[in-house]
């Protein structure tokens, strides 16, 4: 009776780590497949604001946008503060996003150091100002993806 009652108890163990494993393994699944579909999600939203990005573009005024970048090409070098000035629409209104804002910067950077080493431009001078252009333009950005984050909600 004992060794009758110890194989049946050895059967139910058995039979409960098999359940238990089952269950893990069937655990595990679901995280991967929770980790999968956080990444899809993550790449479905990025989709979502590339394309309100786009629509914002594209509903904003095509004059007021070509204004904005026609004075902005007529700009020189010593127009600095007016392009800085300029930057923050232009960004806001073609939705540059906080990547496309820091390129513009450091590529207006590079440019006004070779303008300067010719022109004689102040350096300190120029480097405020383009701080306070990628300033503005991140700002810009980050108010856009805060627009789209709460729409989002």
């Amino acid at each position: 009776v004992l060794a009758h009652a110890q194989a049946t108890r050895d059967g139910l163990v058995a039979d409960a780590q098999r359940v238990a494993a089952d269950a893990a393994a069937e655990a595990e699944d679901e995280r991967r497949t929770c980790e999968l579909l956080s990444e899809q999600l993550l790449v479905v939203k990025g989709e979502v604001r590339r394309l309100q990005a786009d629509a914002a573009r594209a509903s904003a005024s095509p004059e007021y946008t070509k204004n904005l970048v026609l004075r902005y090409l007529e700009l020189t070098a010593g127009d600095s503060d007016e392009a800085a000035a300029l930057f923050t629409p232009l960004a806001t209104v073609l939705q540059f996003s906080a990547q496309e804002c820091d390129a513009l910067a450091a590529s207006r950077k590079r440019r006004a150091g070779l303008l300067g080493s010719f022109f004689g431009t102040a350096q300190l001078e120029h480097e405020r100002a383009e701080a306070e252009v990628a300033a503005r333009a991140k700002v810009a950005s980050l108010e856009s993806e805060l627009r789209v984050t709460r729409a989002e909600l």
